[in-house]
């Protein structure tokens, strides 16, 4: 008898029976894939003592009734909950939103470093560290003992008897700094907001807007985030004749007798699941799984030797889709917080 286990969506805690700290994450999968979490700072401490972390499910989602950005959204909202419950030092995670978004500076924390990797951890992790080869301190630097110079365009690291030749080339001891292209319009301006817009000043012009109750700072707005929550219930996908809609889940007895069918309408492998011989891969029906599991053939995608290990990222890789109603582009999660405050969204043109 073959068991069947479904992907759902998952919020969970793993709790740290030594220190009694948490880390909230969120899971696209199975209860027993063996997936720990994705934290680069938790994992190496996890695997380190591994009986003395206890993971729960705290929240759980049918696949088709919420989405990837929606249980993000859920996953900062818990995360926010426990640093108000348990405070920020008693949480694993480093930051608490889908933007990458800080809880914690470097006050306090110390710098290891093993085979030219460094992180910078807290104090009372070390030990578990070090009994996996690492060392305290960065020990790491490329440029260490190497003079900084620059020609007005770009910075180099030389050694010092490497010096003069550059120096003859008209190089200058020393870095010149550059400052991103989309900045240039606010360089210089000071950023105030009245609680609902933003705007960027002039240094004389502060005192004038203080007057009308403007403040220093920025203003992040939520409309985003205050839309998705408004959709959570809006989350079951129905097709019909090419068009896809969103609808709650008690209309969709409605559609379906209008001749709407569930689902976004475009996938071919819609409700299949995925198949490989360890050469090929396919997606089968239900139905078909115990024909193809005699045959040799296993659940799960093999991935083409062509872009396994190969470093075949997209140039959008890890980047975020975002438009100013006619423009769309790709903007580094660090940059988002200007593109927004400039009125740009997150997402595709609708």
């Amino acid at each position: 008898m073959i068991i069947i286990w479904m992907k759902k969506y998952f919020i969970y805690e793993i709790k740290d029976l030594k220190t009694d700290m948490f880390y909230i994450g969120s899971h696209h999968g199975t209860v027993n894939d063996g997936y720990i979490c994705s934290s680069t700072y938790l994992k190496p401490i996890y695997n380190s003592r591994p009986e003395t972390f206890v993971k729960k499910i705290l929240l759980e989602y049918e696949e088709n009734t919420i989405t990837r950005e929606q249980i993000l959204i859920l996953e900062s909202e818990k995360i926010k909950e426990y640093i108000e419950n348990f405070g920020n030092d008693k949480i694993y995670n480093r930051s608490y939103n889908i933007y990458g978004n800080k809880i914690f500076n470097s006050k306090g924390l110390i710098k290891i470093n093993k085979d030219g990797k460094v992180k910078i951890i807290k104090p009372e992790n070390l030990d578990d560290y070090k009994l996996l080869g690492w060392s305290l301190g960065s020990n790491y630097s490329t440029t260490a003992g190497k003079i900084a110079i620059n020609n007005g365009k770009n910075n180099k690291f030389i050694k010092q008897e490497e010096l003069e030749k550059y120096l003859n080339e008209s190089w200058k001891q020393g870095t010149v700094s550059f400052k991103p292209r989309y900045w240039k319009s606010t360089l210089e301006k000071i950023a105030i907001n009245n609680g609902k817009n933003n705007k960027f000043i002039k240094q004389e012009e502060l005192e004038k807007y203080l007057e009308q109750d403007w403040v220093k700072g920025s203003f992040q707005t939520n409309k985003r985030t205050e839309w998705i929550k408004s959709n959570l219930d809006c989350s079951t996908k129905i097709n019909k004749d090419g068009k896809s809609l969103r609808i709650k889940q008690e209309e969709l007895e409605k559609y379906l007798n209008e001749s709407w069918k569930q689902g976004n309408g475009y996938s071919t492998t819609a409700g299949k699941i995925a198949i490989n011989n360890g050469k090929n891969n396919k997606f089968i029906k239900q139905e078909e799984l115990e024909k193809y599991s005699e045959q040799g053939w296993i659940k799960g995608f093999k991935m083409s030797d062509k872009l396994h290990g190969k470093g075949c990222k997209s140039s959008v890789f890890g980047k975020i889709k975002i438009n100013d109603g006619k423009i769309e582009k790709y903007a580094n999660k660090n940059d988002l917080n200007h593109f927004l405050i400039n009125g740009w969204k997150v997402g595709r043109i609708k």
